[in-house]
C-alpha cells in the first residue's frame, strides 16, 4: 500500500478548492506551499480511496476516517454516477439501506389495494432506487 498522506495538508486543500471552486490545482499548491503534483492527488478521489481515505466532496462535510474497501469502492462508483452496485446485496447496510414504502390506492367495493417497495438509498449521495 502507498504511503500515507498528510491528513492536515488534504483537509487544506479541500477547504481551499471548497473557498474557491475555480482555483486552479497550481494556485492552490502555490498558496499551501505544496507540490503541484501533491495539490492533484490530493484532489483526486481515486488516489485517495487508494490510501482508505473516504472524501464526500460536499462543502459541509469533513474528510472521513478510513473506510472498508467495500465501502470505499461503492463511494467511487458512487462519485462516478454509477448506482447499479446498488443491485448487490454486499453493499447492503455498509454504503445503502433499505426502506419499506407502502402506497395505497382504493380499489373495488371499498377495498384498499396495498403495494409495498423496498427502496435501497445511497449512505453518500442519497440516491433512490
Amino acid at each position: 500500500m502507498p504511503q500515507r498522506p498528510n491528513v492536515d495538508l488534504i483537509k487544506l486543500t479541500w477547504e481551499e478548492k471548497r473557498a474557491n471552486p475555480t482555483a486552479t490545482r497550481a494556485y492552490i499548491a502555490e498558496k499551501l506551499a505544496i507540490s503541484v503534483h501533491s495539490a492533484t492527488n490530493y484532489l483526486n478521489h481515486n488516489w485517495l480511496a487508494e490510501r482508505n481515505l473516504g472524501h464526500l466532496a460536499y462543502a459541509d462535510q469533513e474528510l472521513q476516517v478510513p473506510r472498508s474497501a467495500v465501502e470505499n469502492e461503492a463511494w467511487g462508483l458512487c462519485q462516478s454516477g454509477d448506482h447499479e452496485w446498488l443491485k448487490v446485496s454486499l453493499y447492503e447496510g455498509r454504503a445503502f439501506h433499505i426502506t419499506e414504502e407502502i402506497r395505497e390506492q382504493p380499489g373495488h367495493t371499498g377495498s384498499t389495494i396495498r403495494d409495498v417497495y423496498g427502496v435501497k438509498t445511497c449512505s453518500f449521495c442519497g440516491f433512490s432506487s
